[in-house]
């Protein structure tokens, strides 16, 4: 009986340690960043003959109540997976959570529909309504003009660089090659050949919500509405360049977040960024985990900073969801494993931080600058054209002078004696 006793004990202590072995060894969550999209939205334009302009009572632009649910939904699967007690609090601390938008309504409105569904008050402390399942949380933002991270009217550089390329794009080919049906869209759409290019997008927020009209399904049905969208998503950044000015401010802010989490006692447990598709599509192209296809509502990019349960080692893991469901992936950057060592990720993307965004940005200074070495050009030539001219002079000088004295020489010979030279 003692030996039973015995064993079992030992047996105990046995699965105790190796349990707390297992637990030691488990990979710790640090950081989340989540980049995502606002939800369904009206289009941004419209056109001279279009028949449903007045079913956008809200106004161009702006988020429906199916993007409401969108957002609010995305919200809760934060929740799901942060929140609770799993990594946030389970009630809302203004410490652990940042939330930053861009300046328009339909990210703004969508940052706080997440917000609803990731943090419903919690208890008397923070029910402050009973009629209202819903509780008030910050949302950040800046003015278009000083937002490097989200707007495009940030940067000049990047507006003319986009310029440069404009015979390129997607929009430019696709009238290249389907003339026909250009003439096609003009006439049932009323646009002119210089500004039917958003045509896709006020058919395909049409489409989402049912109001497609025959004419249209047989000139551009939804497929070639959402090929021709993907296709623009594809070439939205078509140099190097203009994918670093566009997505790089993003990424290094999300490196120093990280940087500042492993090296200071910070609090900050969540950045939230509530953007558009622009914003996604620059972020995956900067990371090069791109998938070519256009960021759907409410689609999202997670980056997690986790620590090794081995040895503490910071890693960095990329998620991706990109429907309107809770479908997950990770994603995998060029040159690194899925857990990418964070040392790793920092010196694979260090060429893809502009080192002074708001310097790169200021196309009129690329233009002095390009003035300024031709200037400085020009002087080099003419510095050089001196030079030459006065080296001619120099030797065409010493010609002379050595001219000359070969005359006085053979003209005042000296007299010889008998003895030879005096």
């Amino acid at each position: 009986m003692a030996d039973i006793k015995q064993a079992i004990c030992y047996n105990v202590v046995i699965v105790m340690f190796v349990v707390s072995i297992t637990s030691s060894a488990k990979d710790r969550l640090v950081l989340v960043q989540a980049i995502f999209r606002h939800g369904d939205r009206s289009p941004v334009s419209t056109f001279p003959n279009d028949k449903h302009r007045s079913y956008w009572y809200r106004g161009l632009g702006q988020l429906t109540k199916e993007g409401m649910r969108q957002e609010y939904n995305l919200g809760k699967l934060f929740n799901m997976r942060y929140g609770e007690g799993e990594f946030l609090s389970s009630r809302y601390i203004n410490s652990e959570i940042k939330v930053t938008s861009s300046d328009f309504d339909r990210t703004l409105m969508s940052a706080y529909c997440v917000l609803s569904g990731l943090y419903p008050p919690k208890g008397k402390e923070q029910q402050w309504n009973p009629d209202l399942n819903w509780q008030p949380i910050p949302v950040h933002t800046k003015p278009q003009k000083e937002d490097f991270i989200f707007s495009l009217a940030a940067c000049p550089r990047y507006q003319a660089l986009v310029q440069d390329y404009r015979g390129e794009n997607t929009m430019s080919n696709f009238v290249a090659t389907h003339q026909d049906l250009v003439e096609q869209i003009m006439n049932i759409s009323g646009l002119s050949k210089d500004s039917w290019s958003n045509i896709a997008d006020i058919l395909y927020c049409q489409y989402v919500h049912n109001l497609s009209l025959p004419e249209w399904e047989s000139v551009l049905p939804f497929n070639l509405v959402t090929s021709l969208r993907d296709e623009s998503a594809s070439y939205f950044l078509p140099t190097q360049e203009t994918t670093k000015l566009r997505g790089g401010p993003l990424l290094k802010e999300i490196i120093e977040n990280m940087k500042r989490n492993l090296n200071t006692d910070s609090n900050r447990k969540v950045y939230l960024y509530s953007g558009h598709d622009t914003t996604l599509i620059a972020l995956m192209q900067i990371l090069n985990v791109f998938d070519r296809r256009h960021p759907s509502y409410s689609a999202c990019v997670i980056v997690e900073l986790w620590k090794s349960g081995k040895n503490e080692m910071p890693f960095v893991r990329i998620l991706h969801k990109n429907e309107t469901n809770n479908n997950i992936n990770i994603l995998k950057i060029p040159g690194c494993i899925k857990d990418c060592p964070f040392n790793d990720f920092v010196s694979i993307l260090a060429n893809s931080i502009p080192k002074d965004i708001k310097e790169d940005c200021k196309n009129e200074n690329r233009s002095s600058l390009l003035g300024s070495s031709i200037y400085n050009n020009r002087i080099g030539v003419f510095v050089l054209i001196c030079i030459v001219i006065l080296l001619v002079i120099v030797l065409a000088i010493l010609i002379i002078h050595a001219y000359r004295v070969s005359r006085v020489t053979a003209v005042y010979q000296t007299v010889p004696t008998e003895d030879g030279y005096l």
